[in-house]
C-alpha cells in the first residue's frame, strides 16, 4: 500500500464507486477538510510571497488583484473557495 490511493481497511479508492465524498466523510470523518484547509494554506503562503520574474520588453505585465480560487470534486461540485488579493 502507498497511501496515496490504498488504505487498509478498504484497499484501492480512487476512481471506484467508495470514491465519493459522503463514502469518503463517513469513513474518514473530518479529511478532507483537513487537507482542504492544509492545500490552500500552502497554497496562500505561495501567492502572498512568491515574487514575479522581472519583466521582459516582451512579457506581459505581471498580474495584480484578486484571484478566485474554487475548489472542486472530480464530479464538479464546489466545495469551497476563497479570494486571494495578489500585490
Amino acid at each position: 500500500m502507498d497511501g496515496w490511493i490504498q488504505t487498509e481497511k478498504y484497499g484501492a479508492l480512487w476512481h471506484t464507486e467508495k470514491d465519493t465524498l459522503e463514502f469518503i466523510e463517513t469513513e474518514f470523518p473530518g479529511r478532507i477538510e483537513r487537507q482542504l484547509t492544509d492545500f490552500v494554506e500552502v497554497l496562500n503562503e505561495l501567492l502572498l510571497t512568491i515574487e514575479p520574474p522581472e519583466t521582459l520588453p516582451s512579457m506581459k505585465p505581471y498580474r495584480s488583484g484578486p484571484i478566485k480560487l474554487r475548489v472542486l470534486t472530480r464530479q464538479g461540485h464546489e466545495v469551497g473557495n476563497r479570494i486571494f488579493n495578489i500585490r
